[in-house]
């Protein structure tokens, strides 16, 4: 009796699993040469006294310089992330804080490419704080700490920032949440380190 040897069925196009655009070669070769050359450049024009960089900036220029070199690797440093390996923010199991049953339709704010079609299991409909999420709250709580005196600038900059990602599905408005979370943080943690300077 012959058997016939079956062969398992393609996966078609809408099943098939979704790949990352930006974790190609040359876009991991574009973010990584990006990251090298804007660090090069930065500290070189800071040392010949070009660019007014401080960690603690007084003046407006000063903190306005800061505040764009901050942004300016936030930016860089989400490429180089998205272009490595998107596992270490979409995993199943890395999920922070799960949403409750009860508030799941904050999540319908997330846009449906929230994770940039990474290959790999979504979090999208159950969790509330992701990885990018606490992402933003260290970002921004990183600046808030560094230009205390900028934070409505800061906050501005990211509900632009946003609103630019949401032009491709890329966008999660609970971010911004996070990002004023992030930035109270930086700030009050600043305050009080002046205080606590201040009676040494």
């Amino acid at each position: 009796m012959n058997h016939k040897k079956e062969t398992p069925p393609l996966p078609s196009p809408a099943t098939s699993t979704p790949t990352n655009p930006l974790a190609s070669r040359d876009h991991k070769y574009w973010t990584t040469t990006s990251l090298l050359f804007a660090t090069i450049l930065i500290f070189t024009l800071r040392d010949h006294g070009v660019l007014p960089l401080h960690l603690c900036p007084r003046s407006l220029t000063q903190q306005l310089t800061l505040l764009a070199v901050l942004f300016l690797y936030n930016y860089l440093l989400t490429m180089w992330i998205a272009a490595m390996d998107m596992r270490v923010v979409t995993d199943e199991n890395r999920c922070v804080v799960c949403c409750p049953k009860t508030y799941r339709r904050l999540l319908s704010t997330r846009g449906s490419d929230y994770y940039m079609s990474a290959p790999c299991d979504r979090t999208s409909e159950t969790c509330l704080l992701t990885r990018w999420g606490v992402s933003h709250i260290l970002c921004y709580g990183l600046i808030g700490f560094l230009v205390p005196q900028l934070w409505w600038l800061t906050f501005t900059v990211g509900a632009v920032w946003e609103v630019w990602e949401s032009q491709h599905e890329y966008h999660d408005f609970l971010d911004l949440i996070w990002n004023g979370t992030g930035i109270m943080g930086g700030v009050m943690a600043r305050r009080a380190l002046s205080t606590y300077m201040a009676y040494m």
